[in-house]
């Protein structure tokens, strides 16, 4: 089953300087670096980093927890740094570059972390090489395809379908433009830049990948596979947008294979998985009756129980890590999963592999959870969750956006807007998009952020994207009115949407007048940031104008859409001593 030196031209939101798909790095630090290989080292690893001021480097490791480490040092700086960092839980293995091994043997003794001490720098690589190795096997079997949830609440749709959402989003919705390939195909290279083995692999991918091999290429054992898996995982959105035209290309053929599979009259019904999860993580399941289990990636499983269990070891009860085999029930149903049976696409023809499509949902049925004596493992009998559609006959039913938009109005949305844009713009609609997804899990800072961003690049671009700019400041009205309570803030994208519109409409046919009531709509909203910072004068002033742009337009409005608008000017006359006017 399956330090950069330079920078590239790709969207901004991707800083390749900050961005890791390694759950490591390789640290070297060393008084002498002109003889350090620095393409041999990415080589190892792709992100490595070497330094020459022993403060400098302490500063990374205190600020880059979240990454596992393997430090490198040299004879002169270990005495001093292997003390002060031993201790680091992200910190996995020391090795030290000496010019006398037997003088500096004392060193692993006293040090647990400390591999060894080295005399030559091969030595010291294969030594490195075998301990990275070790770690990324063990990294491997313990790779989190599921999501398994901590709490009761974590099991309910709001809380954790939004990313199988996203992934449909990428899959279904948007146009990608003709050079997306090549934008993947440069960040790749930027990234392993002087990873000559990986290079060459890119340059393949450049020259060979058409849409129709998708499937082959990730399961194929190469890094791309577990790349796509780990940005998927990480739920790295700036990094799964240049995969996007790879993740639909997959769609496309996974949802040919699942109707090829819903045709067959001997149809397979049930699959099989072996995975490695926590102890804790099992209790969870057994405790949580039901509970929906989301996949973070491509999932991928078996005919075969016995190919299954080639994945795991037995295990006891008791023990920190416990073996799996999840037993997946199929659905016959159109409104199923998206899976499919890939032997015939797949790189491994013999391991009878059907891939569920990333974001897909299970269920755990009830009693589904036993631990299994004579194996020595646990079995979890999943069933696919009919919540979720991913079919097109039912698409257009399905929420999309639960806070704001129903799925089909921000489909037409995406639609309209991917398939209108050049690609050069593609890396403002990232902002956007992520600002929207940030919306949605109401992390209101960075939705503002995103939205700023996108807006601010929308502003300068020479084309008059009229109607994007007033889109953005207006969820950026609602974001800081209805959330943060920023009313000065909330002024500025309002006097901005203002201007728009009334650009927009200048710019229109508008037969019908309907801009005049469009922008009369603005001053409604005008009106109410203004009686929120208790500008009474202005909020009552820009009220009035709504009131007359409503009554010059020849378009046809109920009375109970402008109702509100008059009862407010005679509230804001008595206020204000105009009654008589």
């Amino acid at each position: 089953m399956t330090s950069i030196d330079e920078e590239i031209l790709l969207p901004p939101i991707i800083n390749l300087r900050e961005e890791s798909f390694e759950s490591h790095q390789l640290i070297w630090l060393d008084d002498d670096t002109s003889s350090i290989c620095t393409g041999k080292l990415r080589s190892i690893i792709a992100q490595s980093r070497i330094f020459n001021n022993i403060d400098e480097c302490m500063q990374h490791l205190k600020t880059t927890e979240n990454r596992v480490k393997f430090l490198v040092s040299s004879e002169k700086f270990s005495e001093k740094i292997v003390p002060l960092v031993h201790n680091y839980q992200h910190l996995r293995s020391i090795f030290i570059r000496c010019h006398n091994e037997k003088e500096n043997e004392q060193m692993p003794l006293k040090y647990e972390k400390v591999i060894g001490c080295y005399g030559t720098v091969k030595n010291l690589l294969t030594a490195l090489i075998k301990n990275i190795q070790d770690f990324r096997r063990h990294c491997s079997s313990e790779e989190h395809i599921f999501e398994i949830p901590h709490k009761v609440d974590q099991t309910t749709d709001e809380t954790i379908s939004w990313w199988s959402q996203f992934i449909d989003f990428l899959a279904r919705v948007v146009q990608y433009p003709i050079n997306c390939k090549h934008r993947l195909v440069n960040a790749l290279n930027t990234y392993y830049n002087g990873n000559v083995d990986r290079m060459r692999i890119i340059q393949e991918f450049d020259e060979t990948y058409t849409p129709e091999t998708a499937i082959r290429w990730y399961t194929r054992q190469t890094f791309f596979f577990s790349l796509l898996n780990t940005a998927l995982r990480q739920q790295n959105i700036p990094w799964i947008f240049l995969f996007g035209f790879f993740l639909k290309d997959v769609y496309e053929q996974l949802k040919q294979k699942h109707t090829e599979y819903l045709k067959q009259q001997n149809r397979v019904l049930k699959v099989y998985r072996g995975q490695i999860i926590s102890q804790k993580e099992v209790l969870q399941l057994k405790r949580n009756r039901k509970c929906l289990v989301p996949t973070n990636a491509f999932l991928s499983t078996t005919v075969s129980r016995e190919i299954a269990k080639i994945f795991i070891q037995p295990t006891q009860p008791e023990d920190e890590f416990q073996s799996i085999l999840f037993e997946i029930e199929l659905s016959f149903e159109p409104t199923s999963q998206l899976f499919g049976d890939i032997s015939s696409l797949s790189t491994f023809q013999d391991e009878e592999e059907f891939l569920f499509m990333a974001g897909s949902e299970f269920e755990v049925k009830d009693k589904g959870v036993r631990f299994e004596e004579s194996e020595q493992l646990w079995i979890i009998k999943l069933i696919e969750n009919e919540k979720i559609d991913m079919t097109d006959d039912v698409h257009e039913k399905m929420n999309y956006r639960r806070i704001a938009l129903t799925y089909r109005q921000r489909e037409l949305q995406m639609r309209k807007t991917f398939s209108c844009l050049e690609s050069d713009e593609l890396t403002i609609i990232c902002y956007n998009a992520i600002g929207q997804f940030h919306e949605q899990l109401l992390n209101y800072n960075d939705a503002i952020k995103n939205y700023q961003e996108a807006l601010e690049l929308f502003m300068i671009h020479p084309k008059p994207y009229y109607l994007w700019i007033i889109n953005i400041a207006e969820s950026l009205i609602r974001i800081l009115m209805e959330e943060i309570g920023d009313y000065d803030a909330a002024l500025q994208y309002a006097l901005l949407v203002h201007e728009y519109k009334s650009l927009y409409w200048t710019s229109a046919i508008d037969e019908f007048n309907d801009g005049q009531i469009d922008i009369a709509k603005t001053h409604i909203k005008l009106s109410t940031i203004y009686e929120k910072l208790l500008k009474y004068e202005l909020a009552y002033h820009n009220l009035l104008i709504a009131s007359k742009l409503y009554t010059s337009s020849n378009r046809t409005y109920s009375y109970s859409e402008v109702k509100p608008v008059y009862t407010k000017i005679e509230i804001f006359e008595q206020m204000l001593g105009k009654k008589d006017k």
